[in-house]
């Protein structure tokens, strides 16, 4: 069963007293990208749908999870 774009979450949890930060996601795109990052981003659980996998439950440290005021738009001058 593949799911609807709707249902394909992203989910970040931590709170001050942990070290670590749970990440959940139904993102096709984002399980590559934290796949890709193995050595920060230790995946915990797998969901399957019979033999497809539908969400990845993932931990690394909260120093990796960043959160950012708003993009800044630079130019470059000419000398």
């Amino acid at each position: 069963m593949r799911l609807a774009p709707y249902e394909q979450e992203t989910i970040i949890c931590y709170d001050r007293s942990s070290k670590f930060a749970r990440i959940y996601t139904a993102n096709p795109t984002d399980m590559k990208k934290f796949d890709a990052a193995s050595d920060i981003y230790k995946c915990t659980r797998v969901e399957k749908d019979g033999k497809q996998i539908i969400a990845k439950e993932y931990k690394c440290e909260k120093k990796f999870i960043t959160l950012r005021k708003k993009v800044i738009t630079r130019t470059k001058k000419e000398e």
